[in-house]
C-alpha cells in the first residue's frame, strides 16, 4: 500500500478515490516519478489479529496468502509475529527477484524465511540490518527487470519512458 498524501494534494475520498469528498470529482494530483519519497507499507498476510500487549502470544491456524510458513499448524500453537516475519521476508525475496536495484535486501529477507522460528530476526534486529544498509545502496533506481536498457537509457536521461 503507499501513501498517496504526495501524490493526491488534499487526499482522497476512502470510498471514491476519484473524489475529495466522495461527491466531486478531483482534478489535482502527481506523477509518481515527481515524489521524491513515497511511503510503501505491506499489510495484512490474511492472519490479522489483536493480541493484548505484554503477553507470550500463541497461536495456530491454516490461514494466510502466503501458505509456505513451515509451523503452519491447526493444532500446535506457533509465534504468529515470527510468521509475519517470514511472510514478509518472502515478500521481500519475490520483489527482488523481480526488480534490479534491490540485491541488497536478499539477505534480510533469507534472514527472515528461516524454516526455525527461533532462528529468525525480531522486527528491531530487521531494522537494525536495514539501518546497516549504506545510503548509496538505498538510493539507488529500482527498475523492472523486465525493463529494456534502452527504456532505462530513455528514462534516465530524458526523463521519459515510451514503448519501444
Amino acid at each position: 500500500m503507499v501513501d498517496a498524501t504526495g501524490l493526491i494534494p488534499g487526499g482522497f475520498h476512502f470510498v471514491k478515490p476519484d473524489t475529495r469528498d466522495g461527491v466531486n470529482r478531483w482534478t489535482e494530483w502527481r506523477e509518481r516519478g515527481s515524489i521524491r519519497s513515497l511511503r510503501y507499507y505491506f499489510i495484512d498476510f490474511d492472519l490479522s489479529r489483536q493480541y493484548p500487549t505484554n503477553v507470550d502470544v500463541r497461536d495456530v491456524g491454516l490461514l494466510g496468502q502466503d501458505q509456505s510458513y513451515p509451523e503452519r499448524s491447526a493444532t500446535i500453537p506457533y509465534d504468529p509475529f515470527k510468521t509475519d516475519i517470514y511472510q514478509l521476508g518472502n515478500v521481500i525475496l519475490e520483489i527482488v527477484k523481480e526488480y534490479a536495484g534491490l540485491e541488497y535486501f536478499s539477505q534480510i529477507g533469507k534472514a527472515m524465511t528461516q524454516k526455525n522460528p527461533a532462528d529468525r530476526p525480531s522486527l528491531s534486529e530487521i531494522l537494525a540490518m536495514v539501518d546497516r544498509l549504506k545510503p548509496k545502496q538505498l538510493e539507488r533506481r529500482v527498475w523492472s527487470k523486465d525493463n529494456p536498457i534502452l527504456s532505462r537509457i530513455l528514462i534516465r536521461f530524458f526523463g521519459y519512458d515510451f514503448p519501444i
